[in-house]
């Protein structure tokens, strides 16, 4: 058998190509993800977490209520402007309050304000958002299954680098061998088993399974590493770019 000079030489351009569009799998859901998580955080308050039970009072006045309507017109929240006054410095918030809550009485309302920074305050028992300010955190499902698609997909890359490299191709006789106790409609199975010979002399074996559809004796090709003849595949089972990037070597 001719042993091929190896590694192979791999351009750029080569390993570019066999990057090939799985890298999508891996950037479309981390960015829907990302992009979950960045909507929700902006229409978020995190300003929340600053309040203590103990935080002063202030005496406020609402400025403008709005009633909004949801898309399905069976249910409505409110948008309350209001304004109070800290240390002589007016200042203006909001709040909003869903259809089941009582809007607070103009004449007895009551805010929260931290004291390094009364911008910040709230009315006890409302929120200054719709939605709940941990919905960002669904936006870390798709993102984390991005990162997983993505380990994945560099593993396959960086293998297929490596065996376009010190991959050797060579000719495996195909056999069949009886799987005891193992029947599909009535006709007993067998599994299909490629053996070829590597570089050092051994013969090696490639266990297809029974869904294997060689035939005794049939001829086939095989794709395995110089330094590993163990890890062995299908050459016909290889993507076109890397197969096209392969010396044939005879058997």
């Amino acid at each position: 058998m001719a042993i091929p000079a190896l590694p192979r030489p791999l351009s750029l351009r080569q390993r570019l190509t066999m990057c090939g569009e799985g890298w999508m799998v891996a950037v479309i859901p981390f960015v829907v993800g990302l992009g979950l998580s960045l909507a929700f955080m902006a229409g978020a308050d995190f300003t929340e977490w600053e309040f203590r039970d103990d935080d002063p009072v202030a005496i406020a006045q609402i400025v403008d209520v709005t009633k909004v309507v949801h898309s399905n017109k069976a249910r409505h929240h409110y948008e309350l402007e209001y304004g109070y006054v800290v240390d002589g410095v007016a200042y203006e918030n909001f709040a909003v309050a869903n259809g089941l809550v009582e809007i607070p009485d103009p004449a007895t309302l009551r805010v929260q304000y931290v004291p390094r920074r009364p911008d910040w305050s709230r009315i006890p028992g409302l929120r200054k958002t719709r939605l709940g300010n941990w919905l960002w955190l669904a936006g870390l499902l798709p993102m984390l299954i991005g990162v997983v698609a993505a380990v994945f997909y560099v593993r396959g890359v960086l293998a297929s680098w490596r065996l376009v490299r010190y991959g050797i191709v060579t000719k495996a006789r195909s056999s069949r061998r009886p799987l005891p106790g193992l029947s599909k409609r009535g006709k007993p199975m067998s599994e299909a088993i490629l053996t070829f010979q590597a570089i050092d002399g051994q013969d090696y074996e490639l266990y297809l399974g029974p869904t294997g559809n060689f035939k005794q004796g049939e001829s086939t090709r095989v794709v395995y590493l110089a330094d590993a003849p163990s890890t062995v595949q299908r050459y016909d089972s290889l993507p076109k770019h890397v197969k096209a990037l392969l010396s044939v070597q005879p058997a």
